[in-house]
This record gives structure tokens, sequence and C-alpha cells, in this order.
């Protein structure tokens, strides 16, 4: 991977940590991808906020990944646990600056059209009442 991208690319890392909002819009804001590099995913709450922020995912098919993620259009997709895929995918869009922009223009719109708070929050609600009947 370290020979495949500049050291100045390799500066361009960072394992942030737990943040406050605040500090996670600037990291996201900044971001050129998303790694979501999960062996099992249940949702990808990570990977919807990245698209929201207009940011592309690199990630796997694992869970409902797919489901957020469309391969090619708002992220790039591999196998679970393949690595070299993983690496391939980012340093291709470490490498490109229009693939990155393309993938969170798409990731964006994905996220504003599918996911967005006012329709979750009905979701939500009519899961709660359906249980209550």
């Amino acid at each position: 991977f370290e020979e495949s991208i500049s050291k100045n690319q390799r500066n361009r890392f960072h394992l942030a940590g737990w943040c406050t909002k605040e500090e996670l819009a600037v990291y996201f804001e900044t971001s050129w991808a998303q790694l979501s590099p999960s062996w099992f995913e249940t949702f990808g709450l990570a990977a919807l906020e990245a698209m929201a922020y207009g940011v592309g995912v690199i990630g796997t098919t694992a869970g409902a990944l797919p489901e957020l993620v469309v391969n090619g259009e708002s992220g790039l997709l591999s196998r679970p646990r393949d690595v070299d895929a993983l690496v391939t995918n980012t340093v291709r869009v470490l490498k490109d600056g229009e693939l990155a922009r393309s993938l969170g223009r798409a990731a964006t719109k994905r996220a504003r059209r599918f996911f967005p708070w006012s329709k979750v929050v009905m979701q939500h609600l009519e899961v709660y009442e359906s249980c209550l009947n």
C-alpha cells in the first residue's frame, strides 16, 4: 500500500477516534473518502453520515452496505476481507480527485433521496406503532 501512494498522500490519513459533532463535520468536509472495511455491517450509519456530507464510501459488500452504497456510483465496494481490493480502491480514489468528487456528489444525492431524517423518523414511528398493536 505504501508504495502505491506518495508521501504527501500518506500524511493525509488520520485516525480520529471519538470526536465532537463539530470535529466530525470538519473531518467529513475535508475527506476524499470514508473507509468502511466491515466484515459484517447491520446498517452502516458511519457510511451514511459520510454520504450525507458528500463523501463517497470505500467499503465492502458486508451486510447492509450495498443497500446504502451503489458500487461505482456513490462508492467502491469489494468483498469482505479482500484487503487487496480495499487498498486498490483507496489508492484509486486518492489518485483521482475527480472520481472522489463524483462519488461524493452521488453519495449526497443518494443519502438525501433515500434517507432524509423526516423519512427515517416516520419509519421508526411506524415500526414502534406496529409493535404496540
